[in-house]
This record gives C-alpha cells, structure tokens and sequence, in this order.
C-alpha cells in the first residue's frame, strides 16, 4: 500500500464507502414499508468522501484548465453526493466555478439541477455561464423546459445563449420543440441561429421528411429552401440534416451534392450519407473521387473512409493499383485493402510496412491484424517479426507498438490493447464506427462549430512559472467547454431517428421482367 498514491487510495476508501452505503440501503428497503428511510445513504456522504467532494471542488476554481476537467471527472465519478455542493458554486461561485459546476451537473444528470439551471441561464450576468447552462439542460430531456428555453432563443440577436439554447430545445424531440427548429430555420434570424436550427431538423424524422410527388420521400420546405439558399453553410446544415434521415429515397439528393465541385464540404456529407448504401454504384464514385485529380484533398479522405466498409472484387485491381500521393489517403486505402485476403493483397500490405510515412506503416500493421486465413497469418507474421527485429531498417515507437500488437492478434487471435493511430484524428475515430456513428460525429462537429470551440486548441500549461490567466477570461470559458464537448457528445445514438430504415440495394432486374 506504501506505492499507492494517496490521491487512489482516497478514491479505493470512497468507492468502499459508496458500496457500502448501497448495500445498507438495500437492506433497509428489504425489510418491508415499515423500516424507517436511512437518513445517512440518502442525505449526507461519509467523511472520506466528503473529502474528495472538497478536494475536487478546489480544482474547478484552478489554473491550468485540466484542473477544471480533473476536478469535473472527479465529481461525475462520485455522483449524487455532489449535486448539492455544485448547486452552491452554480449560485455564488466565481465565473469559473459557476461554468464548471453547470458542465459537471450536466454530466451527472441528477434531476434536482434542472430548475437551478434554468434560473442561471436566464439570470447569470456573466458572458457564457448562462450560455452552458441552456446548453446542458437538453441533456436532461424535460419537456417543461422548452417554453423557458425558447424565451431565451427569443433574446437580442447576438447573445450566445441563443444557439445553446436552440440545441438543447432539439434534444427535447416534442412536436413543440420541432415547430420551435422550424419557426428559426425560416426566420429572417442570424446565419449562425437558422444553420443550427436547420442541422437539429434531422433528429425528427417524422416532421422533417415529407412524401413528395409519387409518394417519394423528401426533405419537409424549410430544408428544401436551406438547400436552395446562396450561403454554403446554410446549405451544409440541411444536407447534414438529410444525412442524418437517411432514407433510401434521398439517395438521388446525396448523389447530386456528391458531385458539386463548387463546395468541398457538401461534396463530403454527400459522400458520408451515401455510406448507407452498399450499391455498386456509389463504390464507383467513391473510387472515382479517389483517383480524380481535381478531388481536394479532403474529399479523398472522405471517400477513402467509406471504402474502408467496402468489399469489391471488381475494383481490387484498381485499388491495387491506386498509390494516393497524400499519406492520410494512402493510409485510409491501406485498410481497404485489408478487406481483400489473398496472398497478393497481403504482400502489398506488407510492402507498406516500410512506406517513408509513419502513418501508411500503422495503418499496414492495422490491416494485417484483421488477416482471418490461417494460411496467410504466417507470412504476415513474418515480415511484422522482421520489422520488429530490425532488419528493414528503425521503426518509430508508435508504429512499433502497432505491429507488436498486430503480431500478438494474429498468433492468439485476441486483440489486448488498442491501435495507435497517426496523423488525421477524424479518420482515426470513425475506423470502429458504423455510418450512422459517423454522421453523428459530423454533426456534433457543426455543435463545436456553431458554439465557436472549433478553432480553440487546448491549454496545457500556463505561459511561464508564476504567471497566471485571469480565470473568468473568454478563452478559459470555451477552453472548458470544448473539453467537456469532446468528452461528452453532445448528440448520442438514441437522438437518431427511430425506427431507422434500412437502406438495401435495389433489386436487380431479370431478363423477362
């Protein structure tokens, strides 16, 4: 116990503290309606964790900024007991305390924090306080809060509260909080409001899909009429929500804007949704965009992705072939390939063991561990133990340990441990991830886009010894924001449209039909 830092040793004492707590509580329940509630479980935690409540409350008031997200995570583990204590920073903390604790309760999700919350969010003087409290009670998806929330979407034009709040009104799915989305998309309001309002649109798919001419699904008016604005980003924002639909009717729509080389970013939603469909003649595109020498860059990453979900015996050649002169597509080519396991694709993956870039070596090592052919494990075992030992030449420590772990996966068929991937972070998440997941990602990128957190890198230390930022600034403000959005999505799977409906090839014609 001596190795043990007292900071874990605090944490081992609480999680015994909490569990013991909870067995007390269940027995007192067992023993029928007459037993006396237990005044201890459900109103006051016992000292140890009474300790580390105070401990990490400290750190939200702390400079640098992973104090905040340390002291935050610390609260979020111990749960109930916090709710309390954090309602006290919410309403006479300082700005640093007060934006905290909202993120944190709305993290924990406790019930008691909704109306406090609300309250902050109309009433806090400071410039974003208010902001994230509108932003985290949608998480708690009470439909009493909608007509609160929209009052504040209503405020004067530049108050950022407004966009929290429209965020959180679309994790509500009410009708009145879907004709609230559809009353700002076709307002004369801010770019920045109608965009946000217009993405959330795809969340419901039982308004914003409509039956159009010959019973075929459509887009409901207000994002036929983004899509048909002038601005680009009002136009991503409803291809985005189209996206997240995701009928099969639509695919004439994402098809189209998979083509419009005036605008990158629809060319890459386009291509994201028709993810959905396994036709044969969306893998073309995809291909066609990879070898076209007019596709920018990221259109070819785009396309790269979602061919890595693709099994193609009559484009093999052409990929083989295919030698992408940016890294990051290689790399992402590189995993397409492994879904092709004869010895020939094999060998070409093994040639990519000793690429000149890092990135197309851990991707190779990547893809030699899904090999499932006992006959060909062999041989990528080789060349990785090769690499290993030295005999092409130095291996850089991250890739190293790729192709260590490549080579454990394919002699015990167990994978202990996770891939370390270099170079594009977008790539990297969406390799586990199905479409739908994808398109979740994308559009909680929009949230941090409209939220102004896109830009912020994150602060890791302060600029010299002894020299401290003020905490209420506005960097430090979204510097914990953005933490907290990329620890915490801010739209999850069950926001997706349900029932989904699943996308199949179209039948093939017989000669006679």
């Amino acid at each position: 116990m001596a190795g043990i830092r007292e900071g874990e040793l605090l944490r081992v004492k609480a999680t015994i503290s909490v569990l013991a707590l909870a067995f007390a509580a269940f027995a007192v329940s067992a023993r029928g309606g007459d037993a006396p509630p237990d005044p201890v479980f459900f109103k006051s935690p016992d000292p140890v964790t009474r300790r580390l409540i105070d401990d990490a409350l400290k750190l939200l008031n702390n400079q640098p900024i992973s104090d905040h997200t340390r002291g935050r995570e610390e609260l979020v583990a111990i749960g109930y007991w916090t709710v309390r204590p954090l309602l006290g920073l919410l309403r006479d903390g300082s700005f640093s305390e007060r934006r905290n604790a909202a993120l944190t309760l709305g993290t924990i999700l406790d019930r008691r924090a909704i109306l406090p919350l609300l309250k902050t969010a109309e009433n806090d003087p400071h410039l974003f306080v208010p902001s994230f409290a509108a932003l985290v009670v949608g998480k708690f998806e009470s439909p009493d809060s909608i007509s609160r929330l929209d009052d504040l979407v209503k405020l004067r034009r530049k108050d950022h509260r407004r966009i929290a709040a429209v965020l959180s009104i679309a994790k509500l799915h009410s009708e009145k909080s879907y004709d609230t989305l559809e009353r700002v998309a076709l307002s004369r309001d801010l770019t920045i409001m109608k965009e946000t309002a217009t993405f959330c649109m795809g969340f419901y798919r039982d308004r914003a899909l409509v039956r159009g001419e010959g019973g075929v699904a459509e887009p409901c008016p207000a994002l036929m009429k983004a899509l048909a604005s002038s601005q680009v980003e009002l136009q991503r924002s409803a291809l985005l929500a189209a996206a997240l639909l995701g009928h099969r009717d639509l695919k004439e729509l994402y098809l189209k804007y998979a083509d419009w080389r005036q605008d990158q970013s629809l060319q890459r939603v386009a291509l994201l949704a028709l993810g959905r469909f396994p036709d044969e003649d969306v893998t073309r595109l995809y291909l066609s965009r990879l070898t076209s020498q007019s596709s920018p860059k990221r259109v070819k990453l785009m396309a790269a992705m979602m061919m890595k979900d693709r099994k193609d015996a009559k484009i093999l050649d052409e990929l083989r072939r295919l030698i992408p002169q940016d890294k990051g597509v290689k790399a992402a080519l590189t995993l397409t390939l492994s879904n092709y396991q004869d010895e020939e694709t094999v060998r070409k993956l093994i040639v990519r063991l000793t690429d000149n870039s890092n990135q197309v070596r851990a991707a190779a090592a990547i893809g030699l561990s899904r090999l499932t052919d006992p006959d060909l494990k062999p041989l990528a075992i080789r060349a990785l133990t090769d690499m290993l030992s030295g005999k092409a030449g130095t291996v850089d420590r991250d890739v190293r340990y790729n192709m260590e772990l490549a080579r454990k996966i394919l002699r015990t068929g167990r994978k202990k441990g996770e891939f370390i991937w270099i170079g594009n972070r977008e790539f990297a998440d969406a390799l586990p991830k199905d479409v739908e997941e994808r398109v979740l990602d994308y559009v909680n990128k929009e949230v941090e886009r409209v939220l102004g957190v896109t830009s912020l890198q994150p602060q890791k230390a302060l600029p010299r010894p002894g020299v401290r930022r003020a905490v209420n600034d506005e960097g430090s403000d979204l510097r914990d924001l953005k933490d907290w959005l990329e620890r915490y999505p801010y739209f999850e799977p069950f926001d997706i449209p349900v029932p989904k409906i699943a996308i199949t090839p179209e039948p093939v014609k017989q000669e006679g039909d």
